[in-house]
């Protein structure tokens, strides 16, 4: 078990570097710990930073295909929507939309009231 003062304790070590991991091992090993090194697809920090979603392995091995997917929408009906993301961004737009619509004065009138009992004292 590691334990570290923001994440707390946990039963594993996670290196971004694997001459670091390779390092630690041994170290582990010396002292007579069980030790396994494995590679992972992606990683996270449990929110404590900012993490991407796909490890740089992960994203270089998708990359050329993906670009290759969106360089085939030609002609697009809405500029800007020449490429995989816009063409995402456009058909996300009408579902946000109604979303926004259906959820979006619920949740402002919950959060202004919110505000104004905090600023009054008043629960």
């Amino acid at each position: 078990t590691h334990c570290f003062p923001i994440a707390g304790c946990v039963a594993y070590r996670g290196y971004f570097r694997k001459d670091l991991a390779d390092r630690e091992a041994a170290r582990e090993r010396a002292m007579g710990h069980d030790v396994a090194i494995g590679e992972v697809p992606a990683y996270s920090t449990l929110g404590w930073f900012a993490d991407p979603i796909l490890s740089d392995r992960a994203a270089e091995a998708t990359r050329g295909p993906l670009e290759a997917l969106s360089r085939m929408v030609v002609k697009p009906e809405v500029t800007g929507t020449d490429t995989l993301e816009g063409m995402v961004r456009e058909m996300l737009k009408p579902m946000l939309r109604d979303w926004l619509d259906a959820n979006l004065p619920r949740l402002v009138e919950e959060m202004v009231a919110r505000e104004i009992s905090r600023i009054t004292g008043r629960q």
